[in-house]
């Protein structure tokens, strides 16, 4: 065998050997995510509170740190490990994070598995987020809303809506402030996709408007028909951003937003505090300690709910089962809990009292 044949056979087995023990990744050094390019004044959110702005850039740092452990480590191991060391407020935002990188992860991965199966069904603590993650990658690379569609279709049924959620989040944390016309690409989703995809936008304004309630009402008021699926996103975001300060979260619901917002922020808000019971239960249960018991009491019933119609939903099995869970829930909250979660209706004095729905 001559020199360069020799020479060849060197390359073709280090660049094997590297696909296999995933050590070319570094090779995406280029991609990674700089923290110091998303910070509240680099976005130019509305973000004056020292507090505020400390919040921000951590979210925002720990989701970039996810993105990156994710790319950047063989198989991506570092990131499950340095996931359990963050504080517990910052775990869900280091995980989507991870999650938008995981597409990144698998570019030369020769048996790619779903990220379903190699990433969501290991941990499901974050799988909110790890689907939301999805649509944001999907978004970040331009992807259209029907290519998304197309490329989400096998996910679960109820879950894969929360990346046309990322999608319209992306839009918005990104882009709006500079172009609000970007909006207009987020008509290309069908049916309950596009309305999920402006809860993201709502998501991203909570950010973006932070020390500006005003201009968040306003600017959530332009949406249109869309105004009241962006509530439910403000609702979402401000429930998951300040977990360890609720009672932040229900003034502005209860005494600054517009009353016809209410069932949705209510929808919003127990969304996301259900998320941040899988993320961390007991983490939710030192948070929930500075509400009240009433209110305890209230959150309790609706994440408890929020479980019930799901398995409800699945086991009906109907192809608008994600519309249905959400608005079945909605609907229970606005009769059984006192908004803004101040107590459960009537009497009951236990949880099992309650009218839940029973599957």
């Amino acid at each position: 065998m001559t020199l360069a044949l020799w020479t060849a056979a060197t390359i073709v087995a280090a660049v094997v050997l590297a696909v296999l023990t995933g050590t070319w990744r570094p090779a995406l050094w280029p991609w990674r995510i700089k923290a110091s390019l998303m910070t509240a004044d680099r976005l130019g959110f509305a973000v004056r509170e020292r507090q505020d702005i400390e919040r921000v850039n951590q979210i925002c740092a720990h989701f970039a740190a996810g993105f990156n452990d994710m790319i950047l480590s063989p198989w991506g191991r570092r990131w499950a490990g340095r996931c359990e060391s963050l504080p517990a407020l910052y775990r869900p935002f280091y995980a989507e994070g991870a999650a938008m990188g995981y597409p990144l992860s698998q570019l030369l991965t020769p048996w790619r598995g779903d990220v379903e199966s190699r990433l969501v069904r290991r941990d499901q603590r974050y799988k909110y987020l790890q689907y939301v993650g999805i649509g944001f990658w999907s978004a970040m690379r331009g992807h259209s809303p029907a290519a998304l569609e197309r490329r989400v279709g096998g996910l679960d049924p109820l879950y894969r809506f929360l990346c046309f959620d990322g999608y319209g989040f992306k839009l918005g944390f990104f882009d709006y402030g500079r172009d609000s016309g970007c909006l207009r690409r987020l008509e290309g989703f069908t049916g309950y996709a596009r309305s999920v995809a402006f809860q993201g936008v709502g998501r991203s304004f909570w950010f973006r408007f932070l020390n500006d309630p005003a201009s968040l009402i306003e600017h959530v008021g332009r949406l249109a028909d869309h105004e009241l699926d962006a509530a439910a996103g403000v609702g979402l975001a401000a429930a998951f951003v300040h977990t360890d300060d609720l009672e932040r979260v229900f003034r502005f619901a209860g005494q600054a937003a517009p009353v016809h917002w209410r069932p949705h922020l209510a929808l919003g808000m127990t969304f996301a505090l259900k998320a941040r019971d899988l993320a961390g239960p007991d983490a939710l249960e030192e948070w929930l300690g500075g509400v009240g018991e009433p209110r305890r009491r209230a959150i309790r019933a609706a994440v408890e709910q929020c479980d019930r119609i799901e398995r409800q939903v699945r086991y009906e099995k109907k192809a608008d089962g994600y519309r249905a869970w959400r608005q079945r829930l909605t609907d229970w909250l606005a009769t059984q809990i006192v908004f803004p979660f101040l107590s459960v209706r009537g009497s009951a004095s236990r949880m099992d009292d309650l009218e839940l729905v029973r599957t």
